[in-house]
């Protein structure tokens, strides 16, 4: 549902479809959150039916650390 962050970037870490059920009432965190995820292929607004489509799984923990090891000089 549209109401978490945390489900939808695990199931993206898959790389399988990811579908979310837009709840009324969304913070505009979570509206810009969601918007990001779907323009990068990951989610798709759910309309009835289950689709399929590939994108490239989420692999937030090492694009951090490679970011935390760029600033520590450690890259």
């Amino acid at each position: 549902t549209s109401d978490s962050v945390n489900m939808v970037t695990e199931a993206a870490a898959t790389g399988k479809p990811v579908h979310i059920l837009p709840l009324p009432g969304s913070s505009t965190k979570f509206r810009r959150y969601h918007r990001d995820m779907e323009e990068y292929g990951a989610t798709r607004p759910f309309a009835g039916q289950l689709d399929t489509w590939s994108y490239r799984p989420l692999n937030e923990m090492t694009r951090i650390a490679s970011i935390i090891r760029k600033h520590l000089g450690i890259a």
